[in-house]
């Protein structure tokens, strides 16, 4: 038992001097910059106890209040600068965009992310310019848009259908689970296809990826530590979790190659297929592998299923807390019917004031009140403090919307 304790003790006293060490490094190698204001960090946890009870976007809000619009906060071994007003982002998005165009990859997310190889987490360079070209040409063109207008259109129609029968015989109905079941139907139709089995499998999987992504852990906040990375039970379950989703996926692509070969290309295309195409015929310098296929169609999944959802249900909740802009909003869908029972996306353009209504939404519930982290790719200037090269960087969209000064129109 003394020996236990003896050994106990010298391991945490190493692991608080490599630690103290660390930091005490990384303070004196920012020396002769002018780093933006924050609190002074704590040994070991850094300014982590600033975070303690309350939501991350709320807490970092009112340290902005009290330190200025960039703020600088050691998150374990990482240096983090949130920016919260609109000229620090402006800088950051804008000006110096280049400069931000990098991500920070956590051990979780290099697992998750196939070593970044994501979307959102892929590095500044030339794979991140190929896969950008392919979003904006071929996955979010659109003309792609456009020829998934149908599903969109009968998953809504099959919405309203199942809401007036669930309302006529009295049921109560509860808008978190038919709004998520709604753009999960969507999601899933548009990327994989309405021929695949079990979708719900792959919703699932893609749930726990989105959980184990947006957490806290040790070996996330401390990535430098090798035995956190040995213990860590969350790396493990990050790896299960992908295999799940790639085991699940591989059969959908082998479903896709099947069907191709017997009907042809007369097949229409979702964007597992439309990625499968690129793959195949793929002739760039860093082209598209498998796994990058399979990962990207995790990342388009996670960013328009949940999102989505979130948005449409505090679009709700707000319309039910204000009746004037609910009468409102209810008058120009009537005077848009006009005894026709259904709306097509083409009379959405004439919905001005429910526009209205998804921008102030947005505006007070962004479904990321964090925008994902940046990293800085070399030390330079945002309004008049130096942000050092490395620095984890997060731009507070809900502060900068909380934020009176910032003239908009309101519904």
């Amino acid at each position: 038992m003394d020996l236990l304790l003896s050994y106990t003790v010298t391991f945490l006293s190493i692991v608080i001097l490599l630690l103290s060490s660390f930091l005490f490094k990384q303070r004196t190698a920012f020396k002769d910059l002018r780093l933006p204001p924050g609190p002074w960090p704590l040994p070991i946890i850094g300014n982590l106890h600033c975070l303690i009870g309350s939501l991350p976007h709320r807490a970092l809000r009112d340290l902005s209040q009290r330190y200025g619009p960039l703020l600088l906060l050691q998150l374990g071994e990482t240096p983090t600068v949130i920016a919260s007003s609109i000229e620090a982002s402006r800088g950051i998005l804008t000006t110096h965009d280049v400069k931000f165009a990098s991500r920070p990859i956590s051990p979780t997310m290099h697992i998750l992310s196939a070593g970044g190889k994501a979307i959102g987490f892929s590095s500044y360079g030339e794979y991140w310019r190929h896969v950008r070209k392919i979003c904006v040409v071929e996955l979010l063109s659109n003309k792609q848009v456009q020829s998934f207008r149908s599903i969109r259109e009968e998953e809504a129609n099959n919405l309203v259908r199942n809401v007036y029968t669930a309302a006529s015989s009295g049921q109560l109905i509860n808008l978190h689970e038919v709004l998520t079941m709604l753009t999960n139907d969507i999601t899933v139709k548009t990327v994989i296809g309405d021929k695949c089995k079990d979708p719900d499998v792959f919703v699932e999987e893609l749930d726990n990826i989105v959980t184990l992504a947006s957490g806290f852990s040790l070996v996330d906040l401390y990535p430098s530590s090798w035995l956190l990375r040995l213990v860590s039970r969350k790396l493990e379950e990050a790896k299960r979790c992908r295999e799940r989703m790639y085991q699940f996926l591989d059969g959908v692509i082998g479903q896709q190659r099947e069907r191709k070969s017997t009907k042809g290309d007369g097949v229409s295309e979702d964007l597992l297929s439309v990625l499968l195409r690129i793959h195949d015929n793929d002739t760039e310098q860093i082209p598209l592998d498998i796994d990058n296929v399979k990962t990207i169609i995790g990342d388009i999944f996670s960013a328009g299923s949940e999102t989505t959802s979130t948005t449409l249900e505090w679009a709700m909740s707000e319309l039910i807390r204000n009746h004037r802009v609910m009468k409102k909003a209810q008058s120009e869908v009537r005077e848009l019917l006009r005894g026709c029972t259904t709306i097509n996306e083409s009379d959405l353009v004439r919905l001005n004031y429910l526009h209205l209504v998804i921008k102030e939404t947005l505006r007070l519930h962004p479904p990321l009140p964090l925008l994902l982290p940046r990293q800085c790719r070399e030390t330079c200037r945002i309004l008049e403090y130096d942000i050092p090269k490395g620095a984890t960087v997060l731009v507070n969209v809900w502060a900068i919307g909380d934020d009176f000064s910032f003239k908009f129109s309101r519904p």
